[in-house]
């Protein structure tokens, strides 16, 4: 066989053969699970991220304020509170926390982390939110082999459950929301106690 046919059978072998496989969607779920202690819940989910992947676990609730509440100051109608987080690495494509919603006092009552001794006539009269229940992949926590890794398993970090932050802080999120009671009848000021998350956190 002529030398220059050699060379064409040979590249045409080596484009069918080397081509890289096409990237497949990283996949990052998330499940709720109700436990036996008040507050309590086992949030989990499965993911094709790589081995020890951290993932930080968070639970948020909206609250909303009565339009003259805020008034003319530079307060949001709207404060989402951080009610529990921990950090989680991914271990045989799995993952797994307790987040715990309710805070059991010193005094032998269960509140939430925003609760304080302050008058509830700010708040909304009518008190529906659900709490949201996050799985955060932030890419600054992630170790130095990480996007090596993303390569070698032929993954990529899109669609929809992609988003940032406002300052354009790139995170992959899944997401689930759970209509979560408050642990008493009482409400009060989330502005005075408590961790606030800015409601502009993803966007």
């Amino acid at each position: 066989m002529p030398t220059k046919l050699w060379i064409v059978v040979l590249l045409g072998a080596c484009l069918v053969g080397c081509t890289e496989p096409a990237r497949r969607q990283a996949e990052l779920t998330i499940e709720i699970e109700q436990l036996g202690s008040p507050g309590a819940f086992r949030v989990g989910g499965v993911t094709n991220l790589p081995e020890g992947t951290e993932l930080e676990i968070v639970a948020v609730r909206q609250i909303r304020y009565q339009p003259q509440a805020v008034g003319n100051s530079a307060l949001s109608p709207f404060v989402s509170v951080i009610l529990d987080r921990d950090i989680v690495n991914v271990e045989w494509g799995e993952w797994e926390a307790i987040i715990q919603v309710y805070e059991l006092r010193p005094y032998g009552i269960y509140q939430e982390v925003w609760e304080s001794q302050t008058d509830a006539t700010a708040l909304s009269n009518i008190f529906n939110e659900p709490v949201e229940f996050l799985a955060i992949l932030n890419l600054e926590r992630q170790g130095r082999n990480f996007f090596a890794e993303l390569d070698s398993r032929y993954l990529s970090l899109e669609g929809p459950q992609v988003q940032f932050d406002a300052d354009n802080n790139f995170f992959f999120v899944a997401s689930e929301s759970r209509f979560v009671p408050l642990p008493q009848e009482r409400l009060q000021d989330p502005r005075e106690g408590g961790e606030l998350m800015p409601e502009q956190r993803f966007r």
